[in-house]
């Protein structure tokens, strides 16, 4: 009874802030609240074996990695251009590993030319240029056409019936 009396008055009091807080008197002189519309995500210049790629854009081992190296912007843009204007990722692997690029995959894996033209996930993250995808083709398990999950926190589409394509790595 003591429960229920404290969750009534809780959600009496709740109401009462929500219906006070809509019906105050907006200041004269106040100003609407900046809507942030970008957030700037930083996306390095990124290379695997001097072939460009981005991040989460590229399918190797961990333990292919011989080396990273992190180039600070100033550096990275006397490096590597205007294209390395927010720093520079440089990946050296171990040994020569065969990279393909998503054109070699589609190929391996005889994804017709209409899928082709669908969004490209790697174990569901979206890889937002797939041009610059670099895989090891013996990391990547299946590539499996999917639909969106409404129920997911990180979606690639307002679709619902929206289909990508998702590799699935060995390794996930």
């Amino acid at each position: 009874m003591k429960a229920c009396f404290t969750l009534l008055l809780l959600l009496v009091a709740g109401s009462n802030i929500i219906a006070n807080a809509q019906v105050l008197p907006e200041h004269p002189n106040a100003k609407p609240a900046p809507i942030q519309k970008d957030l700037h995500v930083v996306k390095p210049y990124v290379t695997i074996n001097a072939q460009e790629t981005a991040m989460g854009a590229f399918i190797v081992e961990p333990d292919q990695i011989a080396s990273v190296e992190v180039i600070k912007e100033q550096d990275a843009v006397k490096q590597f251009g205007d294209k390395a204007r927010e720093g520079a990722v440089i990946i050296r692997l171990r040994e020569s590993v065969s990279l393909v690029r998503v054109q070699e995959v589609y190929d391996f894996f005889q994804v017709s030319p209409d899928h082709q033209q669908l969004k490209l996930t790697i174990n569901d993250q979206l890889v937002s240029d797939k041009e610059k995808l670099l895989a090891d083709l013996q990391q990547i398990e299946k590539l499996e056409l999917k639909k969106q999950d409404v129920t997911a926190v990180k979606r690639n589409s307002f679709d619902e019936e929206a289909p990508y394509l998702n590799i699935v790595t060995v390794k996930q």
